[in-house]
């Protein structure tokens, strides 16, 4: 029997929708696939009956479409996985496994088999996009380790992809995902998708309007292979962690934002990996303080924390940065943004610099900082940040507290920097990571004196 399958698919960007589409979608349908792997005499195939359902979210850029089929009583479902175009399968502990096959339909097919899907992949894998080389209008699609080939109609609607395949046994032989009753940016209306393989047909599905659904969890997988960090605008909500000062933890990313809010405007602290996720904390904060963020600082040059300066650029907000690292900010704002556009690219704003060489103090009456450049052991320039009113202190990712275990290496270096600055510490953040490595990400102010005065 075949394994039904859940498809998790990502759409973020859709172009031109004919009617608005909530956050979260599900499509359902009905449909079969073959399987002929095991045939009884030549060209013998097995065909299971089954109800798909595809669910996604559209700003997470993550989904699931799911394949029922099965006696009554003893139905099942695959689980097949798509982020940011990505397939990925898990098995029973949640741990990322490389996708199998559905019957005759491969992994790479299934993530094809809803037209949305594709379009998903394709504004998130611009990169992998050319024409065709034989002078028509097709495009080449490099997706999932597959080459396809995309062809649409006059109208702009996705008609059909075609790939080459290869079987060791029966030899070459061409793939065919056609769909039929589909307008271009748009999922009103009913449709159809036919999967052919070698001239027979290997599956086919009728699909339904969309419809809200609730919130999905998609299962972590091996980030480490996703093509990019992304977190929801669900996840950006600014938490009162001291007077006048918010955490915004991204669990997702595994990492956090702290804003500090002055009179008139906001300080920005730590990027979070890319544009659009920063662009998604700057509208969260607009609504919420209805205040210009008028400074962005991070607290060095790694990805997680310089990642989305752009978004912050293209606010008004100064930069503030140490002096080596004002030529990488330069390169990041004037770099062409063309495959994945964010708003700087289509709105260009000039960027606005300040170094600090030592340290720099910023105070109203609602609110102060200093910014301290200091020595890490980790990159050449570093800065924390410290809020004398509130006595708390951002440390980046300096700090690895291991509660009972003894401090090593650049915690034992921030401890030094503490007591020669001087700094009365009543609580400690650390901005990456929240969780993981055995270590605490916040840390308070006796843990901290007591994990230092042991540090030999």
């Amino acid at each position: 029997m075949l394994r039904s399958f859940v498809l998790l698919l990502a759409l973020i960007a859709l172009p031109a929708l004919a009617a608005p589409l909530p956050a979260v979608v599900a499509v359902t349908g009905h449909g079969f696939v073959t399987d002929a792997s095991h045939p009884k005499h030549p060209g013998d195939f097995f065909r299971a009956d089954g109800d798909f359902r595809l669910t996604w979210d559209r700003e997470r850029a993550e989904g699931v479409v799911e394949f029922e089929s099965g006696e009554p009583g003893k139905r099942s479902t695959d689980r097949y996985f798509v982020r940011r175009g990505r397939v990925f399968q898990v098995d029973d502990t949640g741990r990322e496994i490389a996708p199998q096959p559905l019957g005759d339909v491969s992994a790479a097919t299934v993530a094809a088999l809803h037209p949305l899907v594709v379009e998903d992949a394709l504004l998130e894998r611009r990169d992998a996009v050319r024409a065709d080389a034989g002078g028509g209008k097709a495009q080449l699609f490099a997706w999932n380790d597959e080459l396809w080939q995309i062809e649409r109609d006059r109208a702009g609607n996705l008609v059909a992809l075609t790939r080459r395949v290869h079987d060791e046994v029966y030899g070459d032989g061409t793939e065919v995902v056609r769909w039929e009753g589909w307008r271009a940016g748009t999922a009103t209306t009913p449709g159809k998708v036919t999967v052919t393989l070698r001239g027979r047909q290997i599956a086919a599905l009728e699909i339904g309007p969309p419809a809200a659904a609730d919130s999905i969890r998609v299962p972590a997988g091996d980030r480490d292979r996703d093509r990019w960090r992304l977190a929801s605008s669900t996840e950006v909500v600014p938490r009162e962690i001291a007077p006048h000062l918010y955490a915004i933890d991204l669990d997702t990313l595994n990492t956090r934002v702290v804003v500090a809010e002055f009179a008139d405007h906001l300080m920005v602290l730590e990027g979070a990996w890319n544009s659009r996720t920063c662009e998604r904390i700057a509208a969260a904060l607009r609504a919420r303080f209805g205040l210009p963020v008028r400074a962005f600082a991070f607290s060095h040059i790694h990805g997680q924390y310089v990642g989305g300066a752009r978004a912050w650029v293209h606010e008004g907000a100064t930069v503030i940065v140490p002096p080596t690292t004002a030529p990488l900010i330069e390169e990041i704002v004037k770099a062409p943004f063309d495959l994945m556009p964010d708003a700087l690219s289509r709105e260009p704003r000039p960027l606005k610099l300040q170094t600090v060489k030592d340290s720099l103090h910023v105070e109203d009456s609602v609110n102060a900082i200093t910014v301290y450049n200091v020595p890490s052991g980790h990159t050449d320039e570093y800065f924390i940040f410290y809020f004398p009113r509130q006595k708390v202190l951002l440390a980046g990712d300096l700090f690895f507290y291991r509660p009972g275990k003894p401090l090593s290496g650049r915690a034992k270096q921030l401890c030094e920097t503490v007591r020669r600055l001087g700094l009365d510490v009543r609580t400690l953040y650390a901005t990456w990571p929240l969780n993981g490595y055995g270590t605490q990400s916040i840390v308070n102010g006796d843990e901290l004196r007591e994990a230092c005065g042991a540090a030999p």
